[in-house]
């Protein structure tokens, strides 16, 4: 960064964020504290040098929005990270309604960062892997 002449920058964990294993609360909930709990670490270290965007563990609306509210609180965290899509579920299904509704109530302008994600389609209870292109998969989602 002091190379470039950056002082401060913004990071995330990237796809699949902690939906490493697809349908598995438990795991999903606890890898999102996890890297909460890392990004904030890397904060306190270099402090004045990092923020970062907090994970949660979408698709399970309720425990999402129970870590976004944790999360917020440690130290460096500016905005949510979100992918595209969460275990095939897209980000305009009801289902995330009031997750939505949880960040547009809090005070002042909230960042909300979108990443690309594998699109996937749900086929009974598996998902499959839904790239109709040549493209590289994850990149069509934009």
């Amino acid at each position: 960064m002091a190379g470039q002449g950056i002082s401060r920058a913004i990071f995330s964990f990237s796809t699949p964020g902690p939906n490493i294993l697809p349908g598995n609360r438990a795991v999903t909930i606890a890898l999102a504290r996890a890297l909460n709990e890392v990004a904030a670490a890397y904060c306190r270290a270099y402090p004045g040098k990092f923020n970062f965007y907090v994970q949660v563990p979408l698709p399970y609306t309720q425990d999402a929005i129970n870590e976004m509210k944790y999360a917020m609180t440690l130290p460096g965290a500016v905005g949510v990270w979100l992918q595209s899509n969460a275990e095939g579920i897209y980000l305009g299904d009801p289902l995330f309604k009031n997750f939505f509704q949880t960040i547009n109530s809090w005070p002042g302008r909230q960042i909300v960062y979108v990443h690309p994600s594998i699109p996937y389609l749900k086929v009974g209870n598996q998902l499959v892997e839904a790239n109709p292109t040549s493209y590289l998969t994850g990149k069509i989602e934009f």
